[in-house]
């Protein structure tokens, strides 16, 4: 069952448990298969692997049915300004013990959604104040969304992966 919480601080975020469906769920967390569908598109770094701009029809189809551009417009009134906008799906691969730098989103993405995939536990997403100041860790649990609408120098963010399991997270954007 999908269970959403909303949070205002330090800025607007949404927490919705049990994100995927059975059946969604069950593609996204065959890992070993959703990822090599797009090994041609590895972009492998020394902190692991990214997957950019798949065109994974289910994927997309399932983003844009659960999180269509009105609702994430109606949760996230203050958002950056658009013209045109499409929907993008990465998968990513965090490795290495590392926490990594401190962020706001590239300012081409207009609504962000991680999804946790797996292990069962891990170091889940970081929230900074507008002075980058910590204000609160979101906790890994899979088939976890986390969802926001990036401003500039206010949302803050970072994740981590502090023992040699791999991360693994899809994630959703709304870009321009």
């Amino acid at each position: 069952m999908w269970i959403e919480n909303f949070y205002m601080s330090p800025w607007p975020h949404l927490i919705i448990d049990n994100f995927y469906d059975a059946e969604t769920w069950a593609y996204v967390s065959n890992k070993n298969h959703l990822f090599s569908k797009y090994k041609d598109l590895a972009n492998v770094k020394t902190t692991g692997i990214s997957f950019d701009f798949i065109d994974d029809t289910m994927l997309l189809q399932y983003f844009s049915k659960k999180l269509p551009l009105h609702y994430l417009e109606r949760k996230f009134t203050n958002h950056r300004d658009f013209d045109q906008i499409h929907p993008t799906v990465h998968l990513k691969v965090s490795r290495l013990p590392k926490l990594y730098d401190i962020h706001d989103e590239n300012p081409h993405k207009i609504f962000s959604v991680i999804t946790c995939v797996q292990p069962e536990h891990s170091v889940g997403t970081i929230l900074f104040n507008k002075d980058k100041e910590l204000d609160r860790v979101i906790t890994w649990k899979p088939n976890r969304a986390i969802i926001f609408a990036p401003i500039d120098h206010v949302t803050w963010h970072s994740f981590g992966n502090w023992d040699n399991t791999d991360r693994y997270t899809v994630d959703f954007f709304w870009q321009t």
